[in-house]
């Protein structure tokens, strides 16, 4: 019986340590690039649930990093990963990994899709040039404001083309250039492929009023 409540006792006794291996393995699994691991970081947003009481089914959540041991009552793991990849401005994004309180990977649906498919093959960019997008951009403005701002580079994540498979079989249909338009109430923004250099969609953003300052 000692033994059986030692082991119990024990299993519960969860490091962060422990966990940032395990989701650590996973992420490099998935991606299967080393040097790209690099640029993947651990954010302040990632926390863990627990029971309040072994007997109660309230949960409450508390924040993982800085804790070397995660409460007794762990019931899952939550670990977001920020990807920045400093050599192209704009080729950013975040994933969730979720385990359970057995360290099992327990995430439904993976997607690393914001990781461009030549990065991970150690390939030249395939992106076209802000040149390029403002040149193909500007054909779709209807009216020349006061400014036409440069192309930046932009993951549209409503779009998620690209999933990861077993087989890393991965289009990059993800990201995009817009630039905007500013006019005197509004911005017209464009949406170019970063791959195709095909037009994707058109915005408008309208500017709030100025405030009147009344005389007293």
């Amino acid at each position: 019986m000692f033994f059986l409540s030692f082991q119990t006792i024990y299993a519960q006794n969860i490091t962060s340590k422990r966990v940032f291996e395990v989701t650590d393995s996973i992420v490099l699994s998935i991606i299967q690039n080393k040097e790209l691991f690099q640029y993947f970081s651990v954010t302040e947003n990632s926390y863990y649930e627990y029971k309040t009481n072994i007997n109660s089914n309230k949960i409450k959540k508390s924040p993982l990093l800085n804790k070397k041991t995660l409460k007794r009552n762990t019931t899952e793991i939550w670990v977001q990963y920020y990807f920045n990849y400093p050599k192209i401005e704009g080729v950013r994004g975040w994933h969730w990994i979720t385990l359970n309180n057995k360290l099992e990977f327990i995430t439904s649906n993976i997607n690393f899709s914001f990781v461009p498919f030549f990065l991970i093959k150690n390939q030249p960019s395939y992106f076209i040039s802000k040149k390029e997008a403002l040149e193909k951009g500007i054909k779709y403005i209807e009216e020349i404001g006061t400014e036409i701002k440069t192309p930046r580079l932009y993951y549209y994540t409503s779009h998620y083309y690209n999933q990861y498979t077993e087989s890393l079989n991965i289009r990059d249909y993800g990201y995009y250039y817009y630039l905007d338009n500013v006019q005197e109430k509004r911005i017209e923004r464009i949406y170019i492929d970063a791959v195709t250099g095909n037009f994707f969609r058109k915005e408008t953003i309208l500017l709030p009023e100025p405030l009147i300052q009344i005389e007293k």
